[in-house]
């Protein structure tokens, strides 16, 4: 547009505009022409080779100012009715030193009506009030920058008005870091990437996530950019377009905690503009969020009559993931098969649960063994670690322990009664309930009844072998353990006097 400065009647509109081409105003000022802009009486507009200019008037009419033509408007033409002379206005120039002249006032900023007058009245044009409103100059040598004139007028030799314009060089900002973060897996992690500067048009800044030991898409759940310093973000798809005035931008991905156990991972953020030879890589890594811990549990002592025991697997928080840990068990004092039934095999908690159980038979074998212990223990475990991984149960067959009363400890069941001839030795048989697996403590007395201890009878003596050998008797007999009876004989004195038939009593606990 012409400058404000101009205070000259307008004249017309520029329409169309091919090429380049420059409006120089009477006040020295000049600038390129674009469609839109108003021109004044007295502008010079100037062509470039292969420009072209179209300016629309108010009669209604048009006129086309074509390649390598330096017009200067002169209202007069574009009067109404004036469309004829306008289109014969244009005359070709015959003297280089007028082409000169008019090309250092225009250098000059010096007005060139004067010059373009005399032109006109030189190539033919009629008194002064006739002159043309056009002129046209040939053979201009110039270069051209776009708002200024450098030129000079060679003789015989056509050059176009502007030099071809110069490569455009790259004078966009461009990435120049892309700094990574670390976070624990499930929470968010920021990506920020840095521009050269601010820009005063949008920037297309190409943004690409990329796995690394996580995998896009398994280890992340989302991916959220922010023009605005974090205030608001929208979802990242591919590019992004930065404001002017912005020189950072953050990218926000969503990780995904797993529950797996895969130790810390890395991601890389690549991020572009046109402007960069290559792109820029920036790393993140997620810590491996924190892992549940398995805890086996089970009761101290368990009655042999509860038929089973249970235990309890608890872990120290649910999981996202499926959770598994195998269990067997082994012996202490208790013997599998005989004592208990041996498991082996694995608990699985699906995503969100906490505990589980694991159940052993055990034996009530009617043998007396005292405590005994087995253990039921927990290995391999898959997305848990394993904290307290055994637990110790001891079975109780005294009557003692948790859900039952069984007490397989071996006491006197009965007493066979003897009878023979005096002098001959009395045998008993002291049964007891069951065998134990220890030696059995039994007190045995024998008692007068009409029959006096140690007038009418002899030696007291047992056997714990069923007759093979005898001890004497002096306190508590032991049995043996897996002995279930034992014998205690008494010896008769035949004392020759007449009694009748007496008799003794045996007691023993």
């Amino acid at each position: 547009m012409a400058s404000t400065a101009n205070t000259s009647n307008i004249i017309g509109k520029v329409v169309g505009l091919k090429g380049g081409a420059i409006v120089k105003s009477p006040d020295g000022s000049q600038h390129v022409l674009k469609v839109g802009d108003i021109v004044y009486e007295k502008d010079v507009i100037v062509t470039a080779n292969g420009g072209e200019v179209e300016i629309a008037f108010d009669a209604g009419h048009s006129y086309v100012v074509r390649s390598n033509e330096t017009v200067s408007l002169d209202a007069t033409v574009f009067a109404p009715g004036q469309v004829e002379v306008a289109a014969n206005a244009l005359l070709p120039a015959t003297s280089s030193s007028v082409d000169q002249d008019i090309s250092k006032a225009i250098i000059g900023g010096n007005s060139l009506d004067k010059l373009l007058e005399e032109t006109a009245a030189g190539l033919g044009g009629g008194e002064g009030g006739d002159g043309n409103g056009f002129v046209r100059l040939d053979r201009i040598a110039e270069n051209v920058s776009p708002l200024s004139f450098d030129g000079a007028v060679v003789e015989g030799v056509t050059q176009p008005l502007f030099e071809a314009a110069p490569p455009v060089q790259n004078t966009g900002v461009e990435v120049i870091s892309v700094s990574g973060s670390s976070s624990s897996e499930g929470t968010a992690q920021d990506f920020v990437v840095k521009l050269s500067g601010t820009s005063t048009t949008p920037t297309t800044l190409n943004l690409s996530l990329l796995s690394g030991s996580a995998t896009v898409g398994v280890d992340t759940v989302s991916q959220l950019v922010s023009v605005d310093g974090g205030t608001t973000f929208v979802p990242l798809s591919g590019s992004v377009e930065v404001p002017a005035g912005v020189s950072s931008v953050i990218v926000r991905v969503g990780t995904l905690k797993d529950g797996v156990i895969e130790g810390n991972e890395s991601l890389s953020l690549v991020a572009s503009t046109s402007s960069n030879a290559a792109v820029v890589t920036g790393t993140g890594t997620i810590i491996d969020g924190a892992v549940p811990i398995a805890n086996i549990s089970g009761p101290l002592e368990v009655n042999e009559a509860a038929g089973t025991v249970t235990f309890t697997v608890k872990l120290t928080e649910a999981s996202p993931a499926s959770i598994s840990v195998n269990y067997n068990t082994t012996n202490g004092s208790a013997t599998s098969g005989s004592d208990f039934t041996p498991v082996i095999g694995s608990v699985v908690f699906a995503p969100g649960e906490t505990v589980k159980t694991i159940t052993v038979p055990i034996t009530n074998d009617r043998v007396y063994e005292g405590g005994e212990t087995f253990t039921v223990n927990l290995t391999n475990p898959t997305n848990v670690t394993i904290g307290a991984g055994a637990s110790i149960v001891t079975i109780k067959d005294d009557g003692t322990g948790i859900d039952g009363t069984n007490d397989d400890r071996p006491v006197v069941s009965s007493i066979d009664s003897a009878t023979v001839a005096e002098g001959n030795a009395l045998v008993f048989t002291i049964n007891l309930t069951g065998t134990s697996t220890t030696t059995t403590a039994v007190n045995v007395n024998a008692i007068s009844g009409s029959a006096t201890v140690g007038v009418d009878t002899g030696a007291q003596q047992y056997s714990v072998d069923g007759g093979a050998t005898w001890l004497n008797l002096a306190g508590a007999v032991n049995v043996p353990a897996g002995a279930q009876s034992f014998l205690l004989r008494v010896a008769t004195i035949a004392d020759g006097v007449a009694e009748g038939t007496e008799s003794i009593t045996v007691s023993a606990a």
